[in-house]
């Protein structure tokens, strides 16, 4: 198993490197760093280059980045622009590469919500073609795979749950397109942890947090406990990281490896 943290929702601003956040993963003994990616499109040549001889140096691992598309690039629904997209990826994936990524999380609500008067269908299709023609060119010359992340319908009106997921990842039908499992999404949608297993075969990367976005510390919920559960019993090994506002970053490790003890 590999365990990391995820730095968006712990750091003071998601328009900068909390680079005091990144000694305290390190020291805590996570295995790797989980970047937004848009935040490493945002910084320059030198700041990017900066940060990656400070991974260096911390001998801190990028297995993965979330948060693929900042929210002014659509990638369903009318105002979808091919070209932008294009620019973009060649970029971020080059930039993922060169920190050693793996894994980028596809969630990008604000990129991927239906517009008023898209069937799901028509989302379906136009993020299968889009993921075909601009995206899986570059996963295939960088090595890197795209996880797809159910997101809770309160947020998000398209791809809700593993088994929608799960329809994303047969359509695209490529070892490139996996599923990831997000706890706090999950819960709120009632999901069925068994699900885990179900889908085990596809599943690639999980998130864990608590409702809230807090944390668990000490002990996780009776959910949380659930989904761990199915995650041990069918041996899942891969990656998993907290996507948490800011806490005892080394007593969660603690918890979460004592888990899978």
């Amino acid at each position: 198993m590999r365990y990391g943290f995820c730095t968006g929702l712990a750091s003071p601003t998601m328009e900068a490197v909390d680079y005091e956040l990144l000694e305290r993963i390190k020291k805590a003994g996570y295995d790797y760093v989980e970047f937004p990616l848009m935040l490493l499109e945002r910084l320059s040549d030198s700041q990017f280059d900066f940060l990656l001889g400070e991974l260096d140096r911390l001998q801190l691992g990028c297995d993965c980045c979330c948060d693929m598309f900042p929210k002014s690039i659509r990638i369903v629904g009318p105002g979808v622009n091919p070209t932008i997209i294009g620019s973009y990826l060649q970029r971020i994936f080059s930039r993922a590469a060169s920190i050693g990524t793996k894994k980028i999380v596809l969630g990008s609500v604000s990129s991927r919500n239906l517009p008023d008067g898209y069937t799901t269908e028509e989302g379906y299709g136009q993020l299968t073609a889009l993921m075909v023609s601009r995206i899986l060119p570059l996963c295939v010359k960088h090595g890197i795979s795209i996880v797809i992340e159910p997101i809770r319908s309160a947020v998000c009106n398209f791809i809700n749950t593993l088994p929608e997921g799960m329809d994303l990842v047969h359509r695209v039908d490529s070892p490139h397109v996996t599923l990831m499992a997000d706890s706090i999404h999950m819960l709120s949608e009632h999901e069925d942890p068994n699900h885990i297993r179900q889908y085990i075969g596809s599943l690639d990367h999980v998130h864990i947090s608590e409702m809230g976005r807090s944390l668990p510390e000490d002990s996780f919920s009776l959910g949380i406990q659930k989904i761990l559960e199915c995650l041990k019993v069918v041996g899942y090994d891969k990656t998993i990281s907290f996507e948490t506002k800011p806490g005892n970053i080394e007593k969660a490790l603690a918890l979460l490896k004592g888990a899978f003890a």
